[in-house]
């Protein structure tokens, strides 16, 4: 894809001449990448939405129908093992509903209607987006009391079924493992105890301050306790709660992280957790150009989701590569962003709802 005469390395022929090989395979990859680079920004700038596969990866064109630009189709760049480089222009993923009582919806993509829009994250990736953002808007509302109580005052107006006693869902596996280990967990686990402490009651059976179990007794408790402190002490108290009884991805998750607008970097980093838990190829490539810079991303365009992901973890850590501090990607800026405007996320979608309210 790119003139011979910039290859400056030996090619290799057979005793015929009739083939021959590049033999700085290096080299090779570094012009071809910069080649198709190039040739992926022409076709988006000509309106494509373009996806290059993982090299050696294959474009199953029997999962595809043709498709012109205004009808949805998009633009497949495929790259070989052995070099060589095909684009597939004017195809739609072909998707078919597996519901068979609903045969109107099983044939929507033949008849030419617009099937739903993909995901643009698994949906453990989602969740672990959505505790994440939680953890931090939690560990801010104690520093927001005067928020918190307006919160709270919502919650209690919209009798929101969200506003529960008990701790919040924490994922699982590796997720419950990366939110358990943030800053933000622990700066709540250390109120959790000191609020403990000025109420002189024991944890929860969830280890929470927070009950839910009616006990009448300890209700009455609580209000005399709360009686005979100063109301700034109150609302400390109504912050941890508050924060506590916060639902994991709800809609006032997201609202009072507007409102707060969190220093995100100072309670959570990039992870291998979440690296991990990304599969979209145009996620990892965004992510990766803007950690690395699109110099390094088109040289690696038609590497694996694998390498590029390591590059992103090598620029994270300094390792090999100058270290990049404090990066926040769209999917944890408050309001939330996401990166390709053709795919959905549900926590955006929700997002955009109430932006307007508060900014």
């Amino acid at each position: 894809m790119f003139p011979l005469d910039h290859y400056k390395g030996d090619i290799i022929t057979d005793l015929f001449g009739d083939v021959s090989y590049f033999s700085d395979v290096d080299a090779l990859w570094a012009l071809q990448n910069a080649a198709i680079a190039k040739r992926r920004d022409e076709l988006a700038g000509q309106g494509w939405t373009v996806n290059v596969l993982d090299k050696g990866a294959r474009f199953p064109a029997w999962q595809h129908d043709e498709a012109c630009l205004q009808d949805g189709g998009e633009a497949f760049i495929e790259v070989r093992d052995n070099g060589e480089v095909e684009v597939h222009q004017g195809y739609r993923t072909y998707r078919v509903t597996q519901d068979p009582a609903n045969e109107d919806s099983k044939n929507s993509d033949a008849e030419g209607g617009d099937a739903a829009a993909r995901p643009e994250l698994t949906k453990a990736a989602a969740n672990y987006l959505a505790l994440h953002r939680h953890a931090i808007v939690r560990a801010e509302l104690l520093a927001h009391p005067s928020i918190a109580l307006r919160l709270a005052a919502a919650h209690m107006i919209a009798g929101s079924v969200e506003r529960r006693a008990g701790p919040a869902a924490r994922g699982q596996g590796s997720i419950a493992e990366s939110v358990a280990a943030s800053p933000a967990q622990a700066a709540l686990a250390a109120e959790r105890g000191s609020v403990l402490e000025l109420l002189q009651l024991e944890k929860s059976f969830y280890g929470t301050v927070t009950r839910g179990n009616g006990d009448a007794h300890i209700a009455a408790s609580v209000f005399a306790r709360l009686l005979a402190l100063p109301d700034e002490t109150v609302l400390r108290v109504i912050a941890l709660v508050m924060a506590e009884t916060l639902a994991a991805g709800s809609v006032l998750a997201e609202a009072a992280g507007m409102v707060i607008k969190p220093d995100v970097a100072r309670w959570w980093r990039l992870d291998d957790t979440f690296l991990d838990l990304l599969k979209d190829r145009t996620v990892i490539n965004a992510l990766l150009s803007q950690v690395a810079g699109k110099a390094v991303t088109d040289a690696n365009v038609s590497e694996t989701g694998k390498v590029q992901k390591k590059i992103i973890r090598d620029c994270l850590t300094g390792e090999g590569r100058e270290r990049v501090q404090g990066f926040v990607p769209r999917y944890m800026a408050f309001p939330v962003g996401h990166y390709d405007p053709n795919k959905t996320l549900e926590i955006a979608t929700a997002s955009d709802a109430i932006k307007s309210l508060f900014t």
